[in-house]
């Protein structure tokens, strides 16, 4: 289960409870990649200059409008370079896409409408009812995936994610 909703008398709220991401590797370097995917959400504080500032912590409860960091981390936990490596995150029921925040070093981006194919945001296309297509809009991304550029070398960390907005 992605996450479960509880309502209450007064308001929806939505628990966080995990989310299902892939990796693609080599078929002999799967078990290498060690995959924690966390839902953070910003928050702000008083540093110690007593200056304004912003920091992530664990989402336990979202509610409709918040905003939500998907934030993932792998880790090769072998002793050899992985090569190819793609994470592939869904985006969770009851949450859209907020464009331009997908995040990673040395990755390649691509997007999905159905989990299948997956493209730049300038190639992926919506078919419209009257036979034309157009460009599919951020919110109606589905899936994220992240191609990495070059080995993840052994002990080596990728953190990758993005933002999406509870509906």
């Amino acid at each position: 289960m992605l996450f479960r909703s509880v309502l209450t008398r007064t308001s929806l709220a939505i628990v966080i409870a995990g989310v299902s991401t892939g990796v693609l590797a080599q078929e002999s370097e799967r078990g290498c990649i060690e995959l924690k995917t966390e839902a953070l959400v910003e928050e702000s504080y008083l540093d110690d200059t007593g200056q304004l500032a912003t920091r992530r912590i664990a989402a336990e409860k979202v509610v409709p409008g918040d905003e939500v960091v998907w934030q993932i981390t792998a880790l090769n936990v072998c002793e050899a370079p992985v090569a190819e490596v793609a994470i592939t995150n869904p985006v969770p029921l009851q949450m859209i896409y907020v464009g331009d925040t997908a995040f990673g070093n040395r990755t390649q981006l691509s997007f999905s409408l159905d989990g299948g194919e997956f493209t730049t945001p300038d190639a992926l296309r919506v078919a419209e009812f009257d036979g034309d297509s157009r460009l599919a809009r951020a919110e109606e991304y589905k899936h994220v995936r992240w191609l990495l550029e070059g080995a993840l070398e052994p002990a080596a960390i990728l953190v990758v994610g993005y933002n999406a907005r509870v509906l």
